[in-house]
């Protein structure tokens, strides 16, 4: 077995959570030992992430709740920065939603720690 990864996610809605919840089963049954930190939601918590900000607290829309928001979002940006400098995961992989994500992606990219990007699509 190889050894655990340390694995930093980022779901900022519930569709995020149930999708990284998945994901994170996944990983458990090729990686047991792994651990699992970031922002996500009930369902991932209960896969075994520690869960840093809750996505209930992520989950914005339209352009008021944005801008009304956005000094306590920026707070969150520059701590989880910070925690992922701290922490120096294996991998991060962010989940969906874009506004975020995309943002804090380009902020850590100088970490030089791998970073996939999950996009979930809808079948029709």
């Amino acid at each position: 077995m190889k050894d655990p990864l340390k694995f930093f996610l980022i779901a900022g809605e519930p569709s995020g959570d149930l999708h990284g919840a998945k994901l994170i089963k996944a990983i458990k049954s090729l990686q047991p030992l792994s651990s699992f930190m970031g922002h996500g939601g009930y369902l991932m918590e209960k896969e075994g992430m520690k869960i840093v900000e809750h996505c209930n607290k992520l989950s914005v829309m339209g352009f008021k709740e944005v801008i009304v928001h956005l000094p306590r979002m920026l707070t969150i940006m520059n701590n989880t920065v910070e925690l992922v400098n701290k922490v120096r995961p294996d991998r991060i992989i962010l989940i969906d939603y874009p506004g975020f994500n995309l943002r804090f992606a380009k902020k850590v990219s100088k970490f030089r720690i791998p970073i996939s990007y999950f996009i979930l699509r809808s079948e029709e």
